[in-house]
């Protein structure tokens, strides 16, 4: 049995009683399933930062666009953000970083937000706009076909 103490007091420990705040959003929920987590050897409970679902679906929807604007697995593209994420960079920064690395193999151009360059540098959007503005930069902008709309939102 596992258990935490607070002044002295024993609290039971069980599944439905475990909570995490989203790494992106900060939504507190429940950790569904946190005892088959902690069973894989790999898994850092103290290291460790979970997504909600929301947030979980919206990268995985970004990971497939990536995935099928290069013509590349899906898996592929995981492997490259987490690649980076194993580095210490956000998951915003290695999805720019991945997006960034296959325009480039791919002989082609990306465009990127304020708010990507922001997360690359792990600044924030005044500090983009700010650097745009020191280095004389002319921004392009651009609206986002009607089919990746959502993605925006």
């Amino acid at each position: 049995m596992y258990y935490l103490k607070h002044n002295g007091e024993k609290l039971d420990i069980c599944e439905q009683d475990i909570f995490t705040e989203c790494l992106a959003c900060g939504k507190e929920f429940v950790v569904d399933e946190f005892f088959a987590l902690t069973s894989d050897e790999a898994f850092d409970v103290f290291g460790s930062r979970l997504y909600c679902d929301e947030c979980h679906n919206k990268h995985r929807a970004d990971e497939k666009l990536i995935a099928d604007r290069y013509g590349i697995p899906m898996e592929q593209v995981q492997e490259i953000v987490l690649s980076g994420m194993n580095r210490g960079i956000t998951r915003e920064a290695a999805l720019v970083g991945a997006r960034l690395a296959l325009s480039t193999a791919h002989g082609g151009n990306e465009l990127f937000s304020m708010e990507d360059v922001a997360a690359a540098i792990g600044g924030t959007v005044d500090d983009v706009a700010m650097m745009i503005q020191e280095e004389k930069i002319s921004p392009a902008f651009v609206r986002p076909a009607p089919d990746f709309e959502f993605l925006f939102q």
